[in-house]
């Protein structure tokens, strides 16, 4: 019932959609026009967005502050305290030397994605040494309801006659 009500509401949507093709064209050309004058002058876009990014910060600081004496815990209290004062001194900072925290802010994405790379080879590596225990033993699993020969296959064995799943 619920699977109905969504496909019927993306079909709703998406008639919706096919006559306003001509805005979707507009906001296309109006992007890839701001990305172009963002490329042209990488400097003062990279200050709009350490800006921008600031701000929220700030307004995210002093939200939390606010939020801190709302909390009827000690240990809350001063957890929401610290954290808002912190989002609010970055803030500070980034609308006082936005160079500063444009190269903070592009340390911290780097660092981000070499952490995320070294994660995922390690993650790699430790599923290869246990080859044939990860994905094809759960696709054999999904498949031997469906195909009684790798109901064989599942206990090491191989029945005469019987065709590799596809891919092995």
């Amino acid at each position: 019932m619920v699977n109905m009500l969504n496909q019927s509401s993306l079909g709703a949507a998406a008639s919706g959609i096919k006559g306003k093709w001509g805005w979707f064209v507009a906001l296309g050309v109006g992007l890839l026009i701001f990305g172009g004058i963002a490329f042209a002058h990488l400097f003062v876009a990279t200050v709009a967005t350490v800006y921008y990014v600031g701000a929220l910060m700030l307004v995210g600081g002093i939200i939390e502050i606010v939020h801190a004496f709302g909390v009827k815990t000690w240990g809350r209290f001063f957890f929401w305290l610290v954290s808002g004062i912190i989002y609010a001194v970055a803030g500070f900072i980034a609308f006082y030397n936005p160079l500063l925290a444009s190269s903070a802010l592009t340390l911290l994405l780097a660092v981000s994605l070499i952490v995320a790379g070294l994660m995922r080879i390690w993650v790699g590596i430790g599923t290869k040494a246990r080859e044939g225990l990860g994905l094809d033993r759960g696709r054999g699993r999904a498949d031997a309801r469906h195909r009684p020969h790798h109901r064989c296959r599942l206990a090491g064995e191989q029945p005469l006659g019987a065709r590799p799943a596809d891919g092995d």
